[in-house]
């Protein structure tokens, strides 16, 4: 039921009627329970305001509405209730409200409670709009109902308008009339500010939960954007590098092939001496050491980078060994590092195995070096980059560490923010460290802590748990960025 001209297409009126349900489930027991034991105290008071219709009010409390409410109560624990709770509510309601009307009907005259029973269709209005979480609709329905059923017994079955203005009861019939309505009217506000409220507070985070959503779809693409930017980086300086060994090897291969024509001539023409074979085999073996050392070295940047670039790429777990695997990521960032005069260092048990994600680990540390490269040196400067990890139990804690310029303490806490950088006018997006912290916290289920002091360098420090595969089965949660 739609309040104040609010959206009201079926996708999001299904969605906002089972978010009120599910939110009214537990107020609906309690005041059906309240309920209960009010209607049923109440019939203390029949013994003095009704003493003389006490028996057929207490069939009415305990006969028909009290046993009404207890299986109401335990029907809120079927399916059929939430299919079905709004017309089962107004069917509790009426049943309640005309529970009281009935005993106003069945009253003498002259007893107390012909005055003051009319109280109890108050406390009915009351519970519809608060409580019981009828919708505004059924609320109002019902209420009206009661209202009129109510206002049939008072004239008709009571004759409280016999006599019209002048009448004994009129005084009475109005004051009820007056404290009743006026309660009417007050609900209704107040039911009315209910279910606006919970109807704009769920739309609300329904537009949260779509910003997130969207914020989330967009984190995955600039993390895989990242990934292709840093990829193609890679690509780009392995084939640079690449190139060096294959121009020497086909140069030597080109010096062995003429040589070897050569001597092949001299040899058809038996004019070749001794010295010109041994110059040739001397020469040969020269140009096999020069070819197979420099095949040895593509080979080496051919694997380091197929094995990057996979992990990159396909984002699967498995085990790998740890310090091997750095030393691929810092063999395939060599293309850099060859330009400038930083060194790296890797301190790392040889024994330590990791059932983890290693792509995201190459990620990480290749983000980490391009990030030093870029802010933490000048073009000339020296400097040396350290990677550290030791075994902390069933985590790997890593530790990377430059002696570069350092961060200021007021970008500390932006650092992993997306798009902060320091450096947009050189080329800087701001989401290198930011792809890390979303990796080593969302990927890895680690943690991440930066300390720096300004002219001194930064420190990276990366607690995650050795195995996923164990973490993954408990389903344990990621840790914080610090």
């Amino acid at each position: 039921m739609l309040v104040g001209g609010e959206r009201g297409d079926a996708e999001f009126e299904a969605a906002f009627s089972n978010d009120f349900f599910e939110k009214s489930l537990i107020p609906i027991r309690v005041s059906l329970v309240m309920a209960f034991f009010l209607y049923a105290g109440f019939g203390s008071l029949d013994i003095w305001a009704a003493p003389e219709s006490k028996r057929l009010l207490w069939i009415i409390r305990f006969g028909l509405v009290c046993p009404l409410l207890a299986i109401a109560f335990f029907t809120t624990y079927a399916n059929l209730f939430r299919r079905h709770s709004q017309p089962i509510l107004v069917a509790v309601s009426l049943v309640v409200g005309m529970g009281i009307v009935t005993m106003i009907a069945i009253i003498n005259r002259g007893q107390p409670a012909f005055a003051h029973y009319y109280s109890g269709l108050i406390l009915v209005t009351m519970w519809n709009y608060t409580l019981l979480r009828l919708r505004f609709f059924y609320a109002t329905l019902t209420t009206l109902l009661l209202v009129i059923a109510y206002e049939i017994t008072a004239i008709v079955f009571q004759g409280m308008l016999n006599g019209g203005i002048a009448g004994p009861d009129f005084p009475t019939f109005l004051i009820n009339n007056f404290f009743l309505l006026s309660v009417i009217v007050i609900s209704i506000l107040i039911g009315y500010t209910i279910e606006t409220y919970m109807r704009t507070d769920f739309q609300q985070r329904q537009d949260l939960r779509k910003a997130y959503e969207d914020l989330k779809q967009s984190q995955a693409h600039l993390v895989q954007a990242e990934k292709e930017a840093s990829l193609g980086q890679l690509v780009a300086g392995v084939a640079h590098e690449i190139n060096t060994p294959v121009g020497i090897g086909v140069t030597a291969v080109s010096h062995f092939a003429e040589l070897t024509k050569d001597i092949t001539k001299a040899f058809e023409q038996r004019t070749a001496t001794k010295q010109d074979m041994e110059k040739y085999f001397r020469v040969v073996q020269q140009d096999s050491d020069l070819i197979l050392m420099n095949l040895i070295r593509t080979s080496e940047l051919v694997k380091s980078f197929k094995m990057v670039a996979a992990d990159q790429t396909s984002g699967e777990r498995r085990e790998f060994n740890v310090k091997s695997y750095i030393e691929y990521i810092i063999l395939s960032l060599r293309p850099k590092l060859k330009k400038t005069s930083i060194q790296v260092s890797v301190d790392c048990p040889a024994d330590l195995v990791m059932d983890s994600y290693p792509g995201a680990l190459a990620q990480i540390f290749t983000n980490f070096v391009i990030n030093s490269l870029m802010h933490a040196y000048e073009p000339d400067a020296e400097g040396r980059i350290s990677i550290a990890v030791e075994r902390n139990g069933d985590h790997a804690v890593f530790t990377y560490r430059d002696d570069g310029k350092g961060i200021p303490r007021e970008n500390l806490n932006k650092i992993f923010d997306p798009f902060f950088t320091t450096s947009r006018g050189s080329g800087g997006t701001g989401l290198g460290l930011s792809v890390v912290s979303n990796l080593v916290t969302q990927m890895l289920k680690g943690s991440l802590h930066c300390d720096s002091i300004l002219g001194q360098g930064v420190a990276f420090t990366i607690k995650t748990p050795l195995s996923l595969r164990v973490r993954e089965r408990a389903g344990a949660p990621h840790e914080e960025v610090k």
